[in-house]
């Protein structure tokens, strides 16, 4: 790996692909062949200067080994990245460029921006974000994919755009968490362990809020 290189979570995110075996990816960051199972593990607002700042409060994190380093996709929102982290291409290829976007059709007295998160129901999600994402390409080719996120997201405008294809899995707290990440790797799915790779994207976004907010409050004081 060429470590002059810069590399973004759409890098991080086919090449984990491309180790398990999806035909037509490539593996930018050279990550050695999978064993068959991953979990893409995500806190949504989790950058360096968090962890900088708070690594003695979560040590389990702290001790992982360092494989490389990643930047944001401009502009660093949760709507770019998270569409390029599920379709593995840059913000040029997907077109979800901000976390709002013009509505080229859009008539007078009608909205004119598209919100990202919130969406609007008025848009085929399919239609304004057409790149076919990692999870549906995993999926036609025999992976076994999960989604483990709150429920709130299920069915989201936002999600068939940027992360449509897996299983989703709704869970918030952690008990539900630990219970859609068992279900994700029941005694049924390790019985087809050999036969089918399993990927798990695992979504944490209430941590962006309470980002926001502490970054809000420092600059306060």
């Amino acid at each position: 790996m060429n470590e002059a290189m810069t590399f973004k979570p759409a890098d991080l995110s086919r090449s984990i692909f491309a180790s398990m075996g999806l035909a037509g990816e490539e593996n930018p960051l050279e990550i050695d062949k999978s064993p068959g199972r991953e979990l893409f593990f995500l806190i949504d607002g989790f950058g360096q200067f968090i962890f900088d700042e708070f690594q003695a409060e979560i040590p389990t994190i702290a001790s992982f080994e360092e494989f490389t380093r990643l930047n944001a996709h401009f502009p660093s929102t949760t709507v770019t990245n998270l569409t390029s982290i599920g379709t593995g291409r840059y913000p040029c290829d997907h077109g979800m460029v901000g976390y709002t976007m013009r509505i080229p059709w859009s008539q007078p007295g009608t909205p004119a921006l598209l919100n990202g998160l919130k969406w609007d129901e008025r848009i085929d999600p399919l239609t304004w974000q057409a790149v076919p994402t990692l999870f549906e390409r995993a999926r036609s080719q025999g992976f076994d994919v999960s989604h483990i996120a709150s429920a709130r997201y299920e069915g989201s405008g936002f999600t068939r755009a940027a992360l449509r294809g897996p299983k989703y899995l709704s869970a918030s707290s952690d008990d539900e968490i630990m219970v859609a990440l068992q279900s994700a790797t029941s005694s049924e799915s390790r019985r087809s362990y050999l036969q089918a790779p399993e990927f798990g994207l695992q979504l944490i976004t209430e941590w962006s809020m309470l980002v926001r907010k502490w970054s809000s409050e420092r600059e306060i004081t």
